[in-house]
């Protein structure tokens, strides 16, 4: 429980880490090129992971009620984020080439989830705050579920120029505007 920080920069073979019910606070793996699997959960005061520019392909977090901020940018191989229980407010996995599989439940501060652009195909964003949504240009994107637990309506859900989308689930959705626009299927 006394451990803070992980940093393994320099540590080009590392494949996996697991960090589980620590006294993280801070997490960089990033720039490392062999970094295949991270599952980091029950760290409850962890703020920051930063993955960027590493060849994570998959990434599982929960139960770290503090992290407030995670660095996925450059990520070319990530295909499967899961993070439940964190305190994000926003999540931006756009333009990530290989991203297939995203879980983000019940991470109740989250309002903002950008996916523009990217290779996503699942996507469950569940329990949050959510007041924006964008998952426009998403070629691959066959299944969108959205739950809001906000009280009051606001915000939209935009999902255009997605030609695979063939399921839409929204869920106590409260949002004043939809366009799902350009989804021939």
């Amino acid at each position: 429980a006394n451990l803070k920080n992980f940093n393994f920069q320099g540590c080009a073979a590392l494949d996996y880490v697991e960090a589980h019910t620590s006294g993280l606070e801070t997490v960089n793996l990033s720039n490392l090129p062999g970094l295949k699997t991270v599952y980091i959960q029950s760290n409850p005061r962890l703020a920051s992971a930063n993955f960027s520019q590493s060849g994570v392909v998959a990434i599982y977090s929960g139960g770290n009620a503090a992290l407030t901020s995670i660095d996925v940018a450059g990520c070319a191989s990530l295909y499967h984020l899961e993070l439940w229980g964190c305190g994000l407010t926003d999540l931006d996995i756009s333009n990530l080439p290989e991203i297939t599989n995203v879980y983000v439940q019940q991470n109740t501060a989250l309002g903002k989830l950008n996916a523009k652009g990217s290779a996503v195909v699942h996507l469950e964003a569940w329990q949050g705050a959510l007041y924006s949504v964008d998952c426009s240009d998403c070629p691959r994107l066959y299944e969108l579920f959205v739950q809001d637990q906000g009280e009051v309506a606001t915000g939209s859900i935009t999902v255009k120029n997605c030609p695979e989308l063939v399921n839409l689930q929204m869920g106590n959705a409260k949002y004043t505007s939809i366009d799902v626009s350009t989804c021939p299927k």
